[in-house]
């Protein structure tokens, strides 16, 4: 698997909006404005469980898979909004190519998207005093949002397969989940713990569009203050949170210990939520998708939530 930037303090120093490269075959646009000088970005950039490659995609790389992505998520719209859809894009296609360091302009205006509404939230599946919530992303945590599960991706589109690849060359060769999800101007993420008796112990997430923080919070049943990281996901970016040890999904068919330390925090002992856009973000368009993938539990795996 390839290395991340956050393997050291002294790594990140180095990082420079003229020199760095995400580690890809292919070069990637150096990030802009990176905002890793606040102490929580530092601090989670350096912690064991989590991975973050801020420029992975270059921006030719982030329209392909957007439009890949929009595609999949259009084609579960009625008819008639798809038409609008189509209409629209004829209408305001660029006759030039986009200047640097602007995000992919390929979103249409919110009011022509079937976004969905806030859930009403379902009970937890382990009620405890305290727990997070672990029902993953189908109990009311999204606002604003369409989404949809991946099996496939558009045949016409064959310059997706190879930056698929190279995200496969990031995580653990297993089974996995491909789930996309893409925010409105005015959307966000609530704090939630991902479903601990589907998924397994990793998470990965692409970033397209606008730029959103992400934010983690501890989590103890015993009370005590809670530690909050925060960082800045722009365009273009992949982030991993991950476990030490071989995945839950691969070790089931061998029924070995899953062990648990401190790599392990950030997946099962912290929340983690998209905060909104900012007001002078949204009123200009702040749209977001994320390509999320999961290892999946095999059927009659034991949870993966930490004892």
């Amino acid at each position: 698997m390839l290395s991340p930037t956050s393997g050291t303090l002294s790594a990140l120093r180095r990082l420079s909006t003229s020199s760095w490269r995400a580690p890809a075959p292919s070069p990637c646009s150096p990030p802009t404005r990176r905002r890793f000088s606040s102490r929580a970005s530092r601090q989670l950039l350096e912690h064991p469980s989590f991975a973050f490659w801020p420029a992975f995609f270059s921006e030719p790389e982030q329209r392909v898979l957007l439009r890949a992505a929009l595609q999949k998520l259009d084609g579960q719209e009625r008819p008639r909004a798809r038409r609008r859809q189509r209409d629209h894009l004829r209408a305001h296609a660029p006759h030039e190519p986009p200047r640097t360091g602007t995000p992919p302009a390929e979103f249409c205006p919110d009011e022509l998207y079937t976004f969905q509404e806030a859930r009403r939230p379902a009970p937890p599946r382990r009620p405890g005093p305290g727990r997070p919530r672990a029902d993953g992303h189908y109990d009311g945590v999204i606002r604003r949002y369409r989404e949809m599960l991946v099996t496939a991706w558009p045949e016409d589109a064959p310059e997706v397969r190879p930056l698929l690849e190279r995200l496969r060359r990031l995580h653990p060769a297993v089974d996995t989940h491909t789930h996309l999800l893409h925010l409105a101007s005015d959307g966000q993420i609530d704090p939630h713990v991902d479903h601990v008796d589907a998924f397994g112990s990793w998470i990965l997430g692409v970033s397209l569009g606008d730029e959103r923080t992400l934010r983690l919070q501890s989590h103890h049943e015993g009370g005590g203050e809670p530690v909050r990281y925060e960082l800045a996901l722009p365009s273009g970016s992949v982030y991993m949170q991950r476990c030490a040890g071989p995945s839950p999904s691969s070790q089931a068919a061998t029924n070995a210990p899953v062990l648990r330390t401190r790599r392990d925090e950030l997946r099962y002992h912290y929340t983690h939520a998209i905060l909104p856009a900012h007001p002078s973000r949204a009123a200009s368009g702040g749209q977001r998708v994320s390509i999320m993938i999961r290892d999946r539990l095999p059927p009659g795996s034991p949870p993966t939530a930490p004892s």
